[in-house]
């Protein structure tokens, strides 16, 4: 769930880019008074979301669990949901802010241009999050002395003959 969550988000950056191109080349009238209206309810319910999930994400914590991967992948996609609410949060007080500047001083490139610096921070965000996934998907999260362990079991439980492991 998180690695599809950080491939959408890339796809919104894409999206956001182009628009934002689009409007630099292109400027339409922007309806300040009713965007900054969408911008600030969808900047609530983003903190709302985030305060819930952040909130999810410490009680999800705070369980026992049997498997150490199990709670990982259960963190992850938490931590995936709460990537992408807090990028929908920064992207909504950009446009606040690129709304206000050009309602304010005429700055109708700000907004455009502050689309194109939302895209470059949730692409930041959504890499850090493919990385993070990803190592889950190739079973790399495994830790070290874990794993020194499952080693030292494998080779000591042979009993007949010498058991080098290259790699597990």
């Amino acid at each position: 769930g998180g690695y599809t969550s950080a491939i959408f988000l890339l796809g919104v950056v894409v999206m956001m880019v182009v628009g934002s191109v689009e409007r630099l080349m292109s400027p339409q009238p922007i309806h300040y008074v009713e965007a900054m209206i969408i911008a600030a309810v969808g900047l609530a319910v983003n903190v709302v979301c985030a305060v819930i999930l952040g909130n999810a994400h410490h009680d999800h914590g705070g369980h026992e669990h049997h498997g150490h991967a199990d709670h990982h992948h259960h963190d992850l996609n938490l931590k995936s949901a709460y990537v992408h609410v807090l990028a929908d949060a920064a992207t909504s007080v950009l446009a606040i802010i690129a709304l206000a500047g050009g309602w304010l001083y005429g700055w109708s490139w700000l907004d455009p241009v502050m689309g194109i610096v939302g895209a470059g921070l949730v692409a930041v965000w959504a890499k850090k999050l493919l990385t993070e996934t990803g190592k889950v998907l190739l079973d790399r999260e495994m830790d070290h002395p874990v794993v020194e362990e499952v080693r030292q079991a494998i080779e000591s439980g042979a009993g007949r003959g010498n058991v080098d492991i290259a790699d597990l």
